[in-house]
């Protein structure tokens, strides 16, 4: 199997992801509006929403792929929904009732409760569109997947640009509102794109412990794997105060250019993953891997490169406003480590061949490590070093989750520099084109 089989699908992804960084651009319109603090509450919201749905996606939604194929695709579903409504009515009503328990019953700071109270609607608002993308994601519907993501981002950017007309984006309530009427507009369309595929009958001979234990080691991974990846700002919340949040979540929302290309590529090779290892085509599996893998990492190996030369930080400096300075110095941290950021990959990939112990494994080790990180920085009152606690956590993972795949697949540590060759035979093969063309 080669990348080019798959250009169509890789472009409509690149597509995708564009969506994603434009949206960056109109949230750095938002941070220039909004003090660091009121997007600091907001990151809370936004995180423990994504916890929440990341969880659900880990125990249900995941064995929507897994047992996706044969005669069990419609009682995968049918399980997969059943597990993802209990999970999200069970979190609105915890909710619900911090919501009305209040701060100081359960010694919460007033941040985290008041971002707590969105929490149900937000919830409800999108609980549709993650199980619509997985659908879209099982049958590799990048097109599709495309267009729903346009659903939120466009919403989300047109209803940012009346409140700015208006002047009325002032608070991280404004924020809340925006993200939800996004998340609704793009259940909408998930639920029109995949109205053929939902299913609510689960067949008598569907092995519901099968699906049920994948999808506890698939939690198991996805509490820490999510709680680094989305939670730390609640860590951050507690040593440094919610102005450090914002500053940090804003570094992070950044740092998504890098971080959406690995989950979008990673969302692509898991179902390879799982069809290439199942028919026992492991070169080809390691030359999917390896690829993406390497032509990943030097482009990130160059942002890592510009920000060590000061060429992001004078960037950033130009469109930032005075009082994120701080999330300058963030996104600067990620940068550097953002070359180990491709490694992560290879945990779907592990769990396409059903190494989810594996994947299990690294998430732990690269959690603690991660944790211990952070705590460190907090206790030393360093701001500045926030963004290390999910590096160290990346680079763990990522290394642990190459070597657990080498025992399976035919990889080798000189793989990963395989797109310097490639890039150089190609541009060699574009300046002989052009050459021939001119004579």
């Amino acid at each position: 199997m080669r990348i080019q089989e798959h250009i169509a699908k890789l472009s409509w992804t690149g597509a995708d992801k564009l969506l994603a960084i434009v949206y960056g651009f109109v949230q750095i319109i938002q941070f220039r509006t909004l003090p660091a603090e009121e997007f600091g509450r907001f990151a809370l919201l936004n995180g423990l929403v994504l916890y929440v749905f990341a969880i659900s996606d880990s125990f249900a939604l995941q064995g929507i792929i897994r047992f996706g194929t044969g005669a069990q695709r419609g009682s995968a579903v049918a399980m997969s929904v059943q597990w993802h409504g209990k999970i999200v009515v069970s979190v609105i009503i915890l909710a619900l009732a911090l919501s009305v328990i209040g701060s100081g019953a359960v010694m919460l700071a007033d941040a985290v409760v008041v971002a707590v109270r969105y929490v149900p609607i937000l919830l409800l608002a999108g609980c549709v569109r993650v199980v619509g993308l997985r659908l879209l994601y099982r049958d590799i519907q990048m097109k599709e997947v495309f267009w729903v993501n346009t659903a939120y981002y466009g919403t989300m950017t047109i209803l940012t640009v009346i409140f700015l007309g208006q002047n009325m984006l002032t608070s991280f309530e404004h924020l809340a509102w925006i993200t939800i009427c996004g998340h609704g507009a793009s259940s909408l369309s998930s639920a029109w794109f995949t109205r053929s595929s939902w299913q609510w009958r689960i067949d008598a001979g569907f092995n519901k412990r099968d699906f049920t234990r994948f999808g506890a080691d698939q939690t198991i991974i996805g509490v820490v794997h999510n709680g680094v990846r989305q939670l730390d700002v609640y860590a951050v919340q507690f040593f440094f105060g919610v102005g450090v949040v914002g500053l940090y979540n804003s570094a992070k929302t950044l740092f998504r250019v890098c971080t959406d290309i690995t989950d979008a590529i990673a969302g692509i090779l898991y179902p390879i993953a799982t069809r290439l290892y199942a028919e026992h085509r492991l070169d080809e599996l390691a030359s999917v891997l390896s690829k993406a893998l390497s032509f990943l990492i030097l482009g990130f190996a160059g942002i890592a490169l510009s920000s060590f030369w000061g060429m992001t930080a004078m960037v950033l400096r130009w469109v930032l406003p005075v009082h994120y300075e701080g999330a300058i110095h963030h996104f600067v941290v990620l940068t550097w480590i953002a070359p180990f950021l491709p490694l992560t990959m290879l945990g779907g990939a592990l769990s396409g061949i059903g190494q989810s112990r594996a994947v299990l494994r690294s998430v732990w080790w690269g959690g603690g490590a991660g944790a211990i990180m952070l705590c460190a920085i907090g206790l030393t009152h360093n701001a500045t070093l926030v963004p290390l606690g999910y590096g160290t956590y990346m680079a763990v993972q990522g290394m642990i989750c190459w070597y657990a795949l080498q025992q399976h697949v035919p990889l080798r540590i000189t793989d990963l520099g395989r797109a310097i060759p490639d890039t150089w035979q190609y541009a060699r093969h574009l300046l002989g084109k052009s050459s021939s063309q001119v004579s």
